[in-house]
């Protein structure tokens, strides 16, 4: 039995024209160690295949077809049940080019560097405001404890 078993995957979202099929029976199977990349090009489904195997479908979409996780059907679950399986059983890295994964380097050096602020980047706004983020995708407001 594989770990992760998709069987004929089907993702249609909502637009103003009417229904569109984002994800058309998509199947395959994933065994324990081995890991899956999705390749294709722009806009042929890749993160709405991801985001339908964690849940995290935009509102208004409809998944068909089965999702099994070692055994436990997905497709249909309520979202407290795949909140507890996000981060823990199952996980997704986005290839988004300002944030991509640096081959060369360790994801546990590269989500240390994501955590912390780029050297110069924190500038002072306000006592009672904190530190903002200053940079491309860095525009978020950070604790003033920083």
């Amino acid at each position: 039995m594989a770990l992760l078993e998709v069987r004929h995957l089907n993702v249609q979202l909502q637009t103003r024209d009417g229904p569109a099929l984002a994800v058309r029976d998509l199947s395959f199977e994933l065994d324990r160690g081995q890991t899956l990349g999705l390749i294709g090009e722009s806009g042929c489904g890749k993160s709405l295949t991801a985001m339908a195997l964690m849940g995290l479908l935009p509102e208004g979409a409809r998944v068909t077809g089965s999702i099994v996780l070692d055994g436990q059907a997905l497709v249909g679950q309520s979202d407290t049940m795949l909140q507890n399986i996000r981060g823990n059983r199952i996980g997704m890295v986005f290839q988004e080019p300002m944030t991509a994964l640096n081959p060369v380097h360790s994801i546990g050096k590269q989500g240390g560097r994501a955590a912390a602020p780029a050297p110069g980047s924190l500038k002072r706004t306000g006592p009672a405001q904190g530190h903002r983020v200053a940079g491309p995708g860095r525009n978020r407001q950070r604790s003033p404890a920083l």
